[in-house]
């Protein structure tokens, strides 16, 4: 598990959480309810309303944002709304010399989905591209 803190609380777990928990409907709550719990390690607290969205690549894996629309002062209570959307992850990168990938364009970006041959080095690219519906709609194949 990785957690990057700023406005938006993101999470990223890697495909083996897919592999050994199938995440559907009936186990959301049980779902979010872990990871609320494993966030009190790293000392985030959380209280009052959450919108919640889950992406998920079959290849990746999830990556969450927790973002808070009201804080409530006088409970210790958390409400969320939940949106899961399965997507394709995209890498947006610099400088595609070396890569043996599909490349695409999009806003003079250039991205490579992600597969099993870089989940290894994903340390290695720029960023990773989570909600990509707008992108994936547009996009131009320039190396392949």
């Amino acid at each position: 598990m990785k957690i990057k803190l700023d406005k938006i609380i993101k999470i990223y777990l890697n495909n083996d959480y897919l592999k050994t928990k199938k995440l559907n409907i009936s186990h959301i709550n049980e779902f979010i309810s872990k990871i609320i719990k494993t966030l009190k390690y790293y000392n985030i607290k959380l209280n009052g309303y959450y919108s919640i969205n889950i992406f998920i690549d079959k290849n990746y894996g999830i990556i969450m944002e927790i973002i808070q629309k009201i804080k409530y002062d006088y409970l210790k209570q958390i409400d969320t709304n939940i949106k899961i959307k399965k997507t394709t992850f995209l890498l947006k990168i610099t400088d595609f010399i070396n890569i043996n990938e599909e490349v695409y364009k999009y806003r003079n970006n250039y991205y490579i989905k992600i597969n099993k041959n870089l989940i290894k080095n994903l340390e290695y690219y720029d960023e990773i591209c989570y909600n990509t519906k707008s992108i994936i709609k547009f996009i131009n194949l320039v190396r392949g």
